[in-house]
């Protein structure tokens, strides 16, 4: 279609380019509405058609999102950009073969286009293809040197296949070529904590904030604690971060921050506080924070930075979490009274409002391989808000289900302390069990993970000869 003149093509161009700013800051209705819109009066503009085939993709507004590109492709045969598309469409639906297939598709017809290079190395190694993603990513490498996500993601691709020394390599050529970008520095920060090279990997972890955000944490007139001892009436504040397993994590270095300050409190989730409150009696545990003018904070994660000097490696006191028995239900000490000895604990899924569920979970079914060799009479569930059919499964199987009963960690940590041992997915409770010094059999993921070493038994965390890592299909082979 031919536009009838100069202002109209500029009146065109700026619509599009409010069209695009909605889709870029999320406002995705308006942006759905704007693109279509603008098709009504111009149906032969590339960009609108995959802007709107994109915004009704991120609206998860499928079927319209993929009769729009399909639409735009029979337009322009094998345009790199909707095929694209097409496969991150199908990959966001959890199509793992189609998207492939897609990527493939548009990197036969244009093979140096970067983000179906980029995707496609990416779902290789979310399939567990390491070495094959590690060879695509190199590929691009020598076709855009100068794109840091290719070098990050080969690095972490090597480092998954096994060649951990040869990705660390890479991502620190990575930092050396790309030194203000933070996803990079953030994943050399990570493999260098995987291989214990603990100064460089905790002043590379601190690429964790995107900028500016660490100081929005730290309320006014505050300051970021660095180290030195608090002037007496003031408080030094630790500020819960991440996940739970993080701050089941990071609590060991609680203990060592008595020296620095009279005043010391940790704010964390309400479900940690019973658990920290009885594991720290020196330290004021909540879960809001209460800081005063010249007070000091730092977040969790950072402790082990700031406490190099003292702790240049991860403490390793067993066990330094005590839950309270006290301060637990009635009905749950009764019930672990009378619970048939020995035990053994099991979960088999993650938190599901949590990142990366997908990746990370299984079924109950999946778990019992790993229970035939137990000496252990009992096997009980300590798996939060099971579905109705995971509850009739653990009905069948004669699993003791105590779920209903796991009001918080504290109580999670009563039924931990008094079993055998725990299987396990790589979830808090894995943490949790590891602070209390006992057994585990974790159930992982092929790639592992920064948190369990390069041996991915945790020797730098929990007692490594305590710990028994099983890599596990999860299932998201193609």
């Amino acid at each position: 279609m031919k536009l009838a003149g100069n202002m109209l093509d500029a009146e065109l161009e700026g619509n599009i380019a409010q069209a695009r700013q909605w889709l870029e800051q999320g406002e995705l209705n308006k942006a759905v509405t704007a693109y279509t819109r603008l098709i009504g009066s111009h149906p032969n503009v590339l960009s609108l058609n995959l802007g709107l085939g994109i915004a009704l993709t991120f609206s998860q507004r499928f079927t319209e999102a993929e009769m729009v590109l399909q639409h735009a492709l029979s337009q322009w045969p094998n345009q790199p950009d909707l095929l694209f598309s097409l496969a991150d469409m199908a990959q966001r639906q959890g199509k793992v073969g189609k998207a492939e297939q897609l990527y493939r598709n548009g990197l036969a017809h244009h093979p140096q286009h970067l983000p179906c290079r980029q995707n496609l190395g990416c779902l290789l190694y979310q399939t567990w293809r390491f070495t094959e993603a590690a060879r695509l990513h190199a590929e691009t490498i020598n076709l855009y040197p100068g794109h840091p996500a290719s070098w990050r993601d080969l690095g972490q691709a090597l480092v998954a296949a096994g060649h951990v020394e040869e990705g660390f390599n890479i991502l620190t050529e990575a930092c050396q070529r790309f030194p203000d970008d933070r996803e990079t520095r953030f994943a050399f920060g990570l493999v260098a904590l995987r291989k214990g090279e603990w100064t460089k990997g905790w002043n590379a972890y601190e690429a964790r904030w995107l900028p500016g955000e660490l100081e929005a944490r730290i309320p006014n007139g505050c300051s970021l604690w660095t180290g030195q001892k608090i002037p007496a009436g003031k408080t030094l504040h630790i500020l819960s971060e991440q996940g739970f397993g993080d701050n089941l994590m990071f609590a060991r270095y609680l203990a060592r921050l008595t020296p620095f300050a009279d005043h010391i409190s940790y704010v964390t989730h309400p479900a940690l506080v019973t658990l920290m409150q009885s594991s720290f009696p020196n330290i004021a545990v909540n879960h809001q924070l209460a800081a005063q003018e010249g007070d000091s904070c730092l977040p969790i994660a950072s402790l082990p930075r700031v406490l190099l000097e003292i702790a240049p490696q991860p403490p390793k006191i067993f066990p330094y979490l005590h839950p309270s028995v006290k301060n637990c239900d009635p009905a749950l000490v009764e019930n672990l009274n009378n619970l048939p000895k020995p035990f053994l604990a099991i979960t088999w899924r993650g938190n599901q409002k949590g990142q990366g569920l997908a990746t990370r979970s299984l079924q109950i079914r999946d778990i019992l391989p790993t229970l035939q060799n137990t000496p252990c009479s009992t096997i009980v569930s300590l798996q939060k808000d099971p579905t109705p059919k995971e509850t009739a499964e653990l009905v069948e199987l004669g699993i003791i289900d105590f779920s209903p009963l796991l009001k918080d960690f504290n109580a999670t940590a009563n039924i931990l302390k008094a079993a055998e041992g725990l299987v396990s997915i790589d979830t808090a409770i894995v943490h949790l069990a590891g602070a209390l010094g006992k057994p585990i059999t974790l159930l992982q993921r092929p790639e592992g993970d920064w948190r369990w070493g390069t041996n991915h038994r945790g020797e730098a965390w929990y007692e490594g000869d305590r710990m028994t890592t099983m890599n596990i299909d999860f299932g998201h082979q193609p």
